[in-house]
């Protein structure tokens, strides 16, 4: 798989015909709608991420793919701030998928109550990477990606809410900055 970074905000990608399958994309019989062919799109700009620094986390994301003989080529814009009827116009296309990503942080009161959370994000298909922390005044924070297509319904991690309080997404920076990380691997373990 090669990257091409044209911008900060477009990013091309060409894929063999061992890519696709290593990914598990059907370029004859692609269905956007399908939550596996979205999650193996993240895996892909995950891959992007680490190669060569593209990230698409945090915005809407525009995908256009597009099959060829040697594999595909796929197209990925950033979209930042479009409005709602931009949005439907883009999602009309069949070459073209809408990805989004819906920061979600929790706090809670205790660490059990922490723990529990960890484990109901990690028995789902939550595919993301999500971030543990606790401060000095005793709280604990769980901060979580949710990686959605066009139109999903929000995914299973908001049953953590029974054990923590939502808090808004802004907080993310100062969070991770003021805070002890807590590795989440160790977590699930629990």
């Amino acid at each position: 798989m090669d990257f091409l970074v044209v911008s900060d905000s477009k990013l091309k990608i060409m894929m063999s015909r061992e890519d696709m399958k290593k990914y598990e994309i059907d370029g004859d019989n692609i269905d956007y709608d399908d939550p596996k062919v979205r999650r193996s799109f993240w895996r892909i700009l995950d891959a992007a991420r680490e190669a060569c620094g593209f990230e698409a986390s945090g915005d809407k994301v525009l995908i256009q793919f597009y099959p060829s003989k040697e594999g595909s080529e796929i197209f990925v814009t950033k979209l930042g701030l479009i409005s709602s009827g931009a949005e439907r116009t883009i999602v009309k296309s069949s070459k073209v998928a809408m990805l989004t990503t819906k920061r979600s942080i929790y706090k809670f009161s205790s660490f059990s109550s922490l723990v529990i959370a960890a484990k109901i994000i990690s028995r789902g298909e939550y595919e993301g990477q999500p971030r543990a922390y606790f401060d000095e005044r005793g709280f604990y924070y769980l901060i979580a990606d949710e990686r959605r297509g066009y139109n999903e319904r929000a995914s299973d991690i908001s049953a953590i809410s029974e054990y923590g309080g939502q808090i808004p997404e802004n907080l993310a920076s100062y969070i991770s900055e003021h805070s002890n990380e807590i590795k989440f691997d160790v977590l699930k373990q629990l």
